[in-house]
């Protein structure tokens, strides 16, 4: 009996999307003066191409106030502190 050729392909494995644990609805920020790169990203489990703050150049605001982010963080809580001053 002949034997079947297996797939030699490496399929790449499956990424679990993020679980957003806190808070319930994502922080949305608004800034006029950002530098932005395109970067495929997984989104909502699906990947997508989609625009990645690299630096932030002039103020940012959330919930109607001025809230300066840092550009990385390790975590979602640092993400979400204000950036102190250099």
């Amino acid at each position: 009996m002949a034997r079947k050729q297996q797939n030699t392909q490496v399929k790449p494995k499956r990424q679990r999307p993020q679980k957003w644990t806190q808070p319930q609805v994502r922080p949305v920020l608004c800034t006029m003066e950002a530098y932005i790169v395109p970067k495929r990203v997984m989104l909502d489990g699906k990947l997508v191409w989609a625009w990645v703050v690299t630096e932030f150049l002039g103020d940012t605001f959330m919930n109607g106030d001025v809230f300066n982010p840092p550009e990385t963080a390790p975590s979602l809580s640092l993400l979400l502190q204000e950036a102190g001053e250099c």
